[in-house]
């Protein structure tokens, strides 16, 4: 039942060190942790009984979370300071899965930083209510786009353990990608 992370933090300080945590409800419960070698390599082994989900991290804003099942070998490539944007993951699907679908939120997050640029630069025109008109429509269309693909996503691995990350997902921070009052049948058919 035990499962590996291998791999390299590119950039990782002197005596840093990475952690392992198992996410339980309401804690991050310590696993284990190493000093990455003086060229980023690091390893753990751990085990589970069921998949589960771990995090990975340097800070507690510098970390990825990870989709471990007994037998799998996970390999990550990263580089410190941006260790959930990861340069390479193999050997889980489930982590794979989750890193391109944060890959696709941070682009939905830049788009909607550029919406936001266009209106703190239109401020003082007269135009301001057609510009923030035309604004809201294209931030509402982009979440939109993000939610349909996240509804495909969700719907696609409704028995894996992925669905139950995708479900406590933000589009923005504040803004939840699922209402469990609003989302219901989603909701049913994952638990």
């Amino acid at each position: 039942n035990s499962f590996t992370i291998t791999g390299r933090v590119e950039g990782a300080g002197k005596g840093e060190y990475l952690l392992l945590r198992e996410v339980k409800p309401g804690v991050l419960e310590p696993v284990d942790s190493v000093i990455p070698q003086q060229n980023g390599r690091f390893a753990f082994r751990a085990v589970t009984e069921t998949p589960s989900f771990f995090v990975l991290s340097m800070a507690h804003d510098d970390f990825l979370t990870l989709l471990a099942a007994p037998g799998e070998k996970i390999r990550v490539t990263a580089s410190r300071h941006s260790l959930a944007s990861p340069s390479e993951v193999s050997g889980s699907e489930g982590t794979q899965i989750m890193v391109d679908f944060r890959n696709q939120q941070q682009q939905v997050v830049s788009e909607l930083g550029k919406l936001t640029e266009i209106y703190n630069d239109s401020i003082l025109s007269l135009r301001l209510p057609l510009i923030m008109d035309s604004l809201d429509r294209k931030a509402a269309g982009i979440v939109a786009d993000f939610r349909g693909k996240a509804v495909a996503l969700l719907e696609a691995n409704s028995t894996s353990m992925v669905s139950v990350y995708l479900l406590n997902q933000q589009v923005v921070p504040g803004l939840q990608l699922f209402d469990p009052a609003r989302d219901q049948q989603l909701y049913y058919r994952v638990d």
